[in-house]
């Protein structure tokens, strides 16, 4: 099923190339393959598309944290709860 929707977000991006939320849910797919390298470029183009979402700043700084990279994290938090308290 994994691949699956990889395809289906894939799909939707190549018809809309800055789809936020695909780029998000790409991240999130890559992030459960444990490719964190992949998931953060995709976490950080969803933001790039639409920063006002709270998930990809979620999602990113849960990655950035997994690699220790806590002060940068810990300012993703911070907006995240900013747009979703």
């Amino acid at each position: 099923k994994v691949n699956e929707a990889e395809a289906c977000f894939r799909s939707a991006l190549r018809l809309q190339p800055d789809l936020a939320v695909a780029l998000n849910n790409l991240g999130l797919l890559m992030m459960g393959q444990e490719n964190t390298t992949s998931a953060e470029i995709f976490f950080r183009k969803s933001l790039a598309s639409d920063s006002s979402q709270y998930q990809p700043h979620l999602n990113l700084g849960n990655l950035l944290r997994d690699t220790y990279r806590d002060t940068e994290a810990e300012d993703l938090y911070k907006r995240a709860t900013e747009l979703n308290p």
